[in-house]
C-alpha cells in the first residue's frame, strides 16, 4: 500500500514538472544503445532512472537482449549472412520509417 502510495506520488512530481513520459524515454534508451546521447538526454534518463524501476527494468533487459544478440554460439550462423541484402535494406527501411513517424508523433 505504502509503495503503491509512493510510485503514485512520484508519477505525479514527474508529469507535474512538465518532464517527458515513459514512452519517449524508453525510446532514449533504445537510442542510447545506438549513439551517443546529448547531456541533457542523459540527464533526462538519469533523473528519470531515480523515480521509475520499470524504466530502469527495461534498460537492464535491453542491455540483456543486446549481449545475446551480439554472442554467437559455436557452430550458429550470424543472423546478418543468413539476410539477403535486399531484406536487410528493407528491414533498414522500415526502421528508419518507425523513428521518424515516432518523431512526428512527439512533436
Amino acid at each position: 500500500m505504502v509503495s503503491s502510495l509512493w510510485l503514485s506520488l512520484k508519477q505525479h512530481l514527474w508529469s507535474g514538472l512538465g518532464l517527458p513520459r515513459c514512452n519517449h524515454l524508453t525510446y532514449l534508451a533504445s537510442q542510447a544503445m545506438d549513439r551517443k546521447l546529448s547531456l541533457k538526454e542523459r540527464m533526462l534518463l538519469g533523473s528519470h532512472y531515480v523515480i521509475c524501476g520499470q524504466c530502469v527494468l527495461y534498460r537492464e533487459q535491453l542491455e540483456v537482449m543486446r549481449h545475446s544478440l551480439r554472442t554467437k554460439e559455436p557452430g550458429t550462423t550470424s543472423i546478418d549472412s543468413s539476410l539477403s541484402p535486399e531484406t536487410r535494406d528493407r528491414i533498414k527501411s522500415l526502421l528508419s520509417n518507425h523513428g521518424d513517424r515516432r518523431s512526428e508523433l512527439r512533436g
